[in-house]
């Protein structure tokens, strides 16, 4: 992720404002006031095609070089007599980071926005200097130095101090802001300026300006307490180049290549740097307690939804296991249909069916009424010979005895007169039953044996008995059941196997989270070891105090 820093310093105290700006842009000046030649052309981490000299509008010609820009700023410190103050400030310096997500380009229109912004604000000169990261450092080290004059500069040359390099006392007077709040002020102006940036190039990382302590508290404030335990960790302390040189030694050239494994003065251990390497550590370590509990904690989410989500799965499954066995009819407890029942389907399938079993049930006495009410409609003797025919078959099985009686009636009548009760009637022959009813009886065996077959299909069953159907209906419900009872069983196993695992996964990651812990405390503990063979070494190779 993108890292903030930005640090100032004043160059003052007989330091040399040309030598910095040679060291800086890695260029060759010349110090008039002393006669010094600064030559740091050969020195490398350094993008010189970037590098340039900002100046306000209406500025003099001969302050666009670097010699001529930093020789007459510390001209402007001259007393009267022409020396040099011992206490003069003759610059300001900003050292800031550039985020690493950032491109080549991306990062030089930054910093040039950046400086730009101090010319417009205070009206002074500028120099940057783009320099990359160092062979053996960081390789996300991008960063800039921005040497500014610390008086105004316009076309007469250089006039009074610039804001934020008087005294506190004297802007108090003139109602301006302090001096730290002057450089708070620009902090916030640069993050702003480099999240503005990363926002442009499509990233999601952003800096913050403000110190650790700060914005742990904004974070308590609005509730965030992850990042506030993030926050809760101690700040590194800025080594400073005397320490990076020690940390980093000097390799041995030949023939402008560095050697490898050869060293000219080799890499030391300094206490800021075990200082930072310990509170790196540290930190580290908090990093991994913090995901542990938050893995921890994660388990417990995922463990609780999971039974939440089986619980509500199995009672869908219930309930829905319940829905089919309501809908089967409650299958191997719900009795046949009563006889009745049956009679009422046979009335539902048709008329026609319904007429077919009164014919199959017709009685002597059914016959004798229906000849009555024939001869009741049409006032015509009816011929028992017909209605033999059309019901014959009922009284088959009768002794012959009964059929005798019964057609010695019809006999008699057929011997005695008719009577005839007009033109019309003796003309035209009197229909007999078997001409207004045969078409009932013809095919009557056929009709009846299709009528025992369709009947149950058109109520939707099928030809098995009532008692073998209530026999299967038993079965399919008791295999029902026992399906039903497998799958919940399989469901209250399924929590068990899945709280098993997490269990399993849980202690491997607490496993490997004490692996990782153990290796961090080796390595402090073997580098603590090194110290102490080094000074151990140190105090052999000096030999015994003499000293009285």
């Amino acid at each position: 992720m993108a890292i903030y820093h930005f640090t100032t310093q004043s160059i003052s105290g007989g330091r040399s404002a040309v030598a910095a700006s040679a060291y800086r842009a890695g260029d060759r000046l010349e110090d008039r006031n002393t006669g010094d030649v600064h030559d740091y052309r050969r020195r490398g981490g350094i993008e010189r095609e970037n590098c340039e000299v900002l100046l306000p509008e209406g500025s003099p010609g001969w302050a666009k070089g670097r010699e001529g820009l930093w020789n007459g700023a510390q001209d402007g410190e001259r007393n009267k007599d022409g020396t040099m103050r011992k206490n003069a400030r003759v610059a300001r310096e900003w050292e800031v980071s550039l985020p690493h997500e950032l491109t080549r380009e991306q990062r030089k229109e930054l910093g040039r926005e950046f400086a730009q912004e101090v010319v417009n604000r205070y009206g002074v000169a500028v120099q940057l200097d783009f320099h990359s990261p160092g062979t053996k450092g960081d390789n996300r080290n991008w960063h800039i130095h921005v040497q500014a004059t610390s008086r105004e500069l316009g076309p007469e040359g250089f006039g009074q101090k610039a804001k934020y390099d008087r005294a506190d006392r004297d802007l108090k007077a003139q109602g301006l802001p302090t001096g730290k709040t002057q450089l708070n002020d620009l902090r916030k102006t640069w993050g702003d300026m480099a999240n503005r940036a990363l926002d442009r190039a499509g990233h999601d990382v952003r800096i913050d300006h403000r110190s650790l302590a700060d914005q742990r508290e904004s974070a308590r404030v609005r509730g965030d307490q992850d990042k506030a335990r993030d926050l809760d960790r101690e700040p590194t302390r800025h080594m400073g180049p005397a320490a990076t040189a020690l940390e980093r030694g000097k390799p041995l050239y030949r023939n402008g290549e560095e050697l490898p494994d050869r060293w000219k003065r080799e890499p030391q251990e300094t206490e800021l740097g075990d200082t930072n390497r310990r509170i790196e550590l540290a930190a580290e370590l908090g990093k991994i307690q913090r995901e542990n509990a938050s893995v921890g904690r994660s388990i417990i989410d995922t463990e609780s939804s999971i039974g939440e989500a089986l619980k509500e799965r199995n009672s869908d499954f219930r309930d829905f296991l319940k829905g089919q066995r309501d809908n089967a009819g409650s299958r191997g407890t719900e009795k046949p249909p009563a006889r009745a029942d049956w009679s009422r389907m046979r009335e539902l399938a048709g008329s026609r069916g319904t007429e077919r079993r009164n014919e199959r049930e017709a009685t002597p006495e059914s016959i004798e009424a229906a000849i009555r009410g024939y001869s009741t409609q049409t006032g015509q003797q009816a011929h028992r010979n017909s209605l033999q025919e059309r019901f014959g078959h009922v009284t088959k099985g009768q002794a012959p005895a009964e059929l005798e009686k019964r057609r010695e009636g019809p006999q008699r009548e057929r011997e005695a007169p008719q009577t005839v009760t007009g033109p019309s009637a003796a003309a035209t022959p009197r229909p007999t039953l078997a001409d207004r009813f045969g078409h009932l009886v013809k095919d009557q065996p056929k009709r009846e044996a299709e009528t025992r077959l369709i009947l149950p299909e058109r109520m939707g069953g099928s030809l098995t008995p009532p008692k073998e159907k209530t026999m299967d209906r038993e079965a399919n419900g008791q295999q029902a059941n026992r399906d039903e009872g497998t799958v919940l069983r399989r469901m209250e196993q399924q929590p068990q196997e899945t709280a098993k695992q997490q269990e399993q996964s849980r202690e491997t990651q607490q496993q490997e989270q004490q692996n990782r812990l153990q290796q961090i405390a080796a390595q402090m503990e073997a580098q603590r070891m090194e110290r102490e063979r080094q000074k151990q070494q140190e105090r052999e190779h000096s030999g015994p105090d003499l000293s009285l």
